[in-house]
């Protein structure tokens, strides 16, 4: 350090408990688990910081990359979500300090990238805290020295030597600041957003921290959100939009004194292509569809609160509406995010998530809560809505009419928010009953409320014609008995047993024809007329005996068949079995009887064809076979050459500029027009 820039502060510093009053700027107080963040909101600023990294000399800035922002979940190898900012500056970079101020507190005996430096800054009455981690810091730099800007502080630290096993111990080098308005390290830790709001090159802050801004314009309200990470490909960081965001909101009524929570998400997704190339050269923003009350150009998310009054989220005019915001990381293989995930090395497939912790709340937490923390006892809203609308109520209209036993209900709406009141309308009507019958009690006619019993039926007894009837009003149970009939004879009609009546006439005899052995007989009563035919038997032939031509009764035996020997009708061939036949040789016989000859495979008789049974590609030989038409068997083979690749033109692909080569690449891919294959080559 320059002498002439470095004075000394004669008088010791007491160590002070800091109230925080930022005067000008809205703060919020966020406390968990012994936690504090103050949270800066609006779009004002309280100092311009500079970058804490030099160029040339200490009067040039070099604003060099944010490697992981303020209040960024991360994975968990260190404090999550992040209490600081990390600057991407390697092992021996000169740091500056980012405001003027006094030299509050050295730690030159910890392990070696846990050293620091803390730089108290009072801006608008308020002590800032600002500590410079992984530093070696300056060796004459001592307390109570007052520096600027200018003043260099000491240097970024190495990372630690590889242990025993031969692990990393350690972090990457990098600076990490920290700001805090209270000497407990623990407590009231604040962003860097508010220092930085005037740098262009930092997005006017909001590269320091994951959440910023938080405003209303009307019923509008602002919020930017987005994370930065490092990575092997972009080693000063790059900023990539959030998964989603969701506002975590309660309402209360003041009509009714309740309170209702829920919550509202807006959802960037992402389709990453496995066929495309990971270049980590390409914007990959053309595979995001983002909300449409969101500017990717900004990272701003633009929320329209009035969506909450009416119907579809219950809020009236009067009620109030706190709510806080939580943004999640993408978490997806093409953020290069190294921190986060662990990517796979063809870039093709998901990544495996290995962070504990995906998102940020705003306000800031420190040993953060959960996501979801409207069912807690205890929630720190960041802002709130309130419906400034009066009600401005309808006429009333009936909405029930009066029953029997209860007063109606009338209805007013409310023209500004949806709201709905309700009251009694006129009075009970009463019942009104009418007479008692045999099946219901009396009833009321308005509402069918009954009294009493029914009567019941009075039934007289059923009769053959007639169902049991009910004296008084002449409904019936069951059926009519109906008639008993005995059956008729062939002398007799049906008669009713109960009754007497009858039906039909006597049926009559009625006789089958006589047979050989037996006379004409009644199928009914059993009466014969007349005498048997007797037998008439005809001669006996090779498969009947003797057979009487009216009844079918035999006699004796079948002569029985005098077979031929076999002839061959159709020949057998490798396709198809053959056919034989005999006969019987007796006069005035005409059986025969055919039989099958089993495939004969060697009676190819149906000739034969060439085809190709296996084709030819641009890499493998193909088959020519001689085919059997009758049984398709194969009966010799040929083969067939390989036809090459038909390649066509080389096409440009797309292009990009090696680093390491420091020349610029064109990629050309040709294809097979035969088999669709392709092949790429580089050329300068």
């Amino acid at each position: 350090m320059k002498p002439n820039l470095l004075r000394k502060v004669k008088a010791g510093l007491c160590v002070i408990l800091i109230i925080v009053s930022l005067l000008c700027v809205l703060n919020v107080y966020a406390i968990s688990y012994n936690h504090l963040f103050t949270q800066f909101l609006g779009t004002g600023s309280v100092a311009n910081a500079k970058s804490p990294c030099r160029g040339a000399n200490p009067f040039v800035y070099d604003n060099v990359g944010i490697i992981s922002k303020m209040n960024q979940a991360r994975k968990a190898n260190g404090t999550n979500p992040h209490q600081g900012v990390d600057f991407y500056m390697s092992a021996g970079t000169d740091v500056y300090p980012i405001m003027g101020g006094v030299v509050y507190y050295i730690d030159r005996v910890n392990t070696q990238q846990q050293r620091n430096v803390i730089i108290k800054s009072t801006i608008n009455g308020v002590d800032y805290l600002v500590t410079y981690l992984h530093i070696e810091p300056l060796a004459n730099l001592d307390v109570n020295d007052i520096v600027d800007v200018f003043d260099k502080i000491g240097e970024v630290a190495e990372q630690l030597l590889p242990a025993p096993d031969g692990t990393i111990r350690g972090y990457t080098p990098h600076l990490h600041i920290t700001c805090q308005t209270n000497e407990d390290q623990n407590l009231y830790k604040t962003g860097l957003y508010q220092f930085f709001r005037t740098n262009a090159s930092y997005n006017y802050g909001k590269d320091m921290d994951v959440i910023t801004g938080g405003y209303f314009s009307g019923n509008t309200f602002y919020i930017t959100a987005y994370f930065r990470s490092n990575g092997g490909t972009h080693p000063e960081g790059m900023p990539f939009h959030c998964k989603s965001l969701t506002v975590y909101y309660k309402i209360f009524h003041v009509r009714t004194q309740t309170e209702e929570t829920n919550s509202i998400t807006y959802e960037t997704s992402i389709y990453h292509d496995p066929l495309i190339p990971h270049n980590p050269l390409l914007n990959y923003e053309h595979e995001l569809i983002f909300p449409s009350n969101y500017d990717p150009l900004t990272y701003t998310y633009s929320i329209d609160f009035s969506q909450f009054i009416g119907s579809d989220y219950d809020m009236e005019c009067g009620d109030t509406l706190q709510f806080y915001v939580a943004v999640v990381r993408e978490g997806h293989s093409n953020d290069y995010d190294c921190d986060f995930n662990t990517m796979l090395n063809d870039h093709t497939t998901e990544p495996i998530h290995d962070g504990t912790m995906d998102y940020s709340i705003w306000p800031m937490y420190y040993d953060q809560p959960a996501k979801d923390m409207t069912g807690a006892s205890v929630v720190i809203y960041g802002e709130s809505y309130t419906n400034s609308n009066t009600h401005q109520w309808s006429v009333w209209s009936v909405k029930t009419q009066p029953t029997c036993t209860t007063k109606g209900t009338e209805y007013r709406t409310c023209n500004n928010c949806d709201a709905e009141e309700t009251r009694d309308y006129g009075s009970p009507l009463g019942h009104n009953y009418g007479a008692a019958t045999c099946e219901l009690p009396a009833t009321c006619t308005r509402c069918g409320a009954t009294t009493g019993s029914a009567l019941g039926h009075d039934y007289s007894d059923a009769t053959c014609e007639s169902p049991a009837t009910c004296t008084r009003c002449g409904a019936t149970t069951g059926s009519a008995l109906g008639h008993d009939y005995s059956a008729a004879t062939c002398e007799s009609p049906a008669t009713c047993t109960r009754c007497g009546a009858t039906t039909g006439s006597a049926l009559g005899h009625n006789y089958s024809a006589a047979t050989c052995e037996l006379p004409a007989t009644c199928t009914r009563c059993g009466a014969t007329t007349g005498s048997a035919l007797g037998h008439d038997y005809s001669d006996a032939t090779c498969e009947s005996p003797a057979t009487c031509t009216r009844c079918g009764a035999t006699t004796g035996s079948a002569l029985g068949h005098n077979m031929s020997a076999w002839s061959v009708t159709t020949p057998a061939t490798c396709f198809s079995p053959g056919d034989k036949v005999r006969y019987c040789m007796r006069t005035g016989c005409s059986y025969s009887e055919e039989d099958t000859i089993p495939e004969n495979p060697s009676n190819h008789a149906g000739g034969s064809y060439w085809t190709i049974t296996t084709a030819a590609t641009c890499t493998n030989s193909g088959i020519r076979s001689q085919i059997c038409y009758g049984c398709y068997g194969v009966l010799s083979t040929q083969p067939i050459a390989a036809l090459g690749h038909n390649w066509g033109s080389w096409i440009y692909q797309y292009g990009y500029y090696d680093e390491d080569l420091q020349y610029y690449v064109r990629v050309y891919k040709r294809t097979c027009s035969r088999c669709g294959i392709y092949e790429y080559d580089y050329l300068d």
